[in-house]
């Protein structure tokens, strides 16, 4: 038998929440950057 015809590994679970946790960091920072009011309605001054 051989080992060539593996299909490709799935992202492992704790890698993706890595992932998505460092994604979710960026885009406050980018945020907090640009000074966007949030989506609520309500803007600091």
């Amino acid at each position: 038998m051989t080992d060539k015809k593996k299909p490709p590994a799935p992202i492992p679970l704790c890698r993706f929440e890595e992932l998505a946790e460092r994604e979710n960091r960026l885009r406050e920072q980018a945020g907090k950057r640009e000074k966007r009011p949030p989506h609520n309605g309500r803007v600091k001054a």
